[in-house]
This record gives structure tokens, sequence and C-alpha cells, in this order.
């Protein structure tokens, strides 16, 4: 997830720096973000009983193209990105002088509870995260729907990408460091010394509950990441007490 959220902005910043148009130098690395998720979608359900092996191999592909694209230099202006991304919404309502990243925020936020309660999709990630077999075995087509599901998260990450790269105005290969292990931390399952990951199944939240809310909202108030890191220990320490409790 990281390293594909820096190489999507590294694509749109380099082309930005060649004076693209901007939709284009979005699109290309929206696009590129999506056909990482792609490539992960169509290797993974081949890749078994190791399926972390692809996106590893991803990961190690897209920190050498983004280190050589740019020599390990920033991009530094991310022209009309940090336009769009980087500045204030309007005080007074119904923005209050919110950072405009809020904007792309919430419409991701609706977007993936719409999509994961009421879409088709949305209801076969449940099942095969649950129990991948028992949904193969009810007629869901697993391998088509994990392609399906990989691709969409690569376009995600690609948005998250513009929407980040706008928001500080830089590109790099460090841009989004160790958001694949705050991703591991919300997907807890237990805790046994350390977080077990698991194939989709999320404590508490199994209706949906994006618990990524409660992190954005401390940043968009203005605190530090220090309190992010304390919201994000309490939830896995009640996610951890409640899920044993339901079992």
């Amino acid at each position: 997830m990281g390293y594909n959220i820096a190489f999507s902005s590294i694509i749109t910043g380099l082309l930005l720096e060649h004076n693209a148009s901007l939709w284009l130098a979005v699109l290309a690395g929206i696009a590129a973000a999506t056909l990482v998720g792609f490539v992960n979608g169509v290797l993974r359900p081949r890749a078994e009983p190791t399926p972390s092996s692809s996106p590893w191999g991803c990961r190690s592909s897209c920190s050498g193209w983004t280190t050589q694209l740019t020599g390990g230099a920033p991009v530094n202006n991310m022209k009309g990105l940090y336009s769009a991304f980087g500045g204030y919404l309007p005080s007074g309502l119904p923005f209050f002088g919110l950072p405009s990243v809020v904007l792309p925020f919430l419409v991701v936020v609706l977007f993936t509870y719409a999509f994961l309660r009421w879409a088709p999709l949305g209801r076969r990630a449940y099942a095969i995260g649950g129990n991948e077999q028992a949904a193969y075995l009810s007629g869901i087509p697993v391998k088509l729907s994990k392609i399906y599901l990989y691709t969409l998260m690569g376009l995600m990450v690609g948005i998250t990408g513009m929407v980040l790269s706008g928001q500080i105005n830089e590109a790099s290969f460090n841009l989004a460091q160790n958001f694949e292990l705050q991703s591991d931390r919300l997907r807890c399952d237990r805790w046994n010394g350390s977080v077990r990951r698991t194939g989709g199944r999320i404590p508490i939240s199994s209706r949906g509950r994006l618990w990524g809310l409660v992190q954005n909202s401390i940043l968009f108030l203005g605190f530090t990441s220090n309190y992010q890191q304390m919201a994000l220990g309490v939830i896995i320490i009640l996610a951890v007490m409640v899920t044993r409790v339901q079992r």
C-alpha cells in the first residue's frame, strides 16, 4: 500500500514536472496504482499457501521504480494538486475552515460504506475474508472476486497518492512510509504477542465501520501523530477484548 502510494504520486509528479496537463498526470498516477492492484489480484490467488509473496514482490518493484525514476530525489512541486488539496475550506458553515482533504476523505468513506454494505462484490469480500473455502463452496467466484477487489484497492490507493502528495506538495519514495503497518493494525484479529493479519475479517467492525475515521479526525483537528498512535492503541485493545468475548 505505502509503496504503491509513493509510486503513483511519483508518476503524477514527474508528468507535472514535464508540463503535462493536470488531468493527464492525475489519471496516469491513478492508473499506475490500479495496475499494481490488478497485478496483485491476478497473482495472489495463485500464490497460495503463501499469498503474501506477490504483494511483497510488487512492493519491491514499486520501490525500485520510484527510486530509479527520481534518482532518490523528491518532486517538490505538485502544482494543481497542491492548489486543490493543500489549503483549507471556507470558514463558517458548513466547512468550518477544515483542510480541503476532508472532501475526498468523506467521498471515499461514503463510497466504501455503500460498497461494503450494498454492492454484491462488497458482500463477497466479507464472505471470502470470513471463510474462503466456504465462500467457494457456496458458489462465489473467489479468484475473480479477488482480482476485482485488488484492482479496486489499487484505484483507492492511487486516489490516496494524489491527495497526500497534493496536501504536502511533494512526491517521494517514502511518501507513505509504514502505511501498510497502519492498515494491519486496523485488521487485527487477536493479540498473541503480535498482530495476526487476517484475510478481510475485521473485529467489531463486521458491519463495515471504518476505524480509520478516528485517525483522520484526529489529524483534521490539528493534533499531532502521537495522539493518532494512542488512539490506535486503544482501538486495538478494545478490538481484542471484544473479539475474545464474542468468541
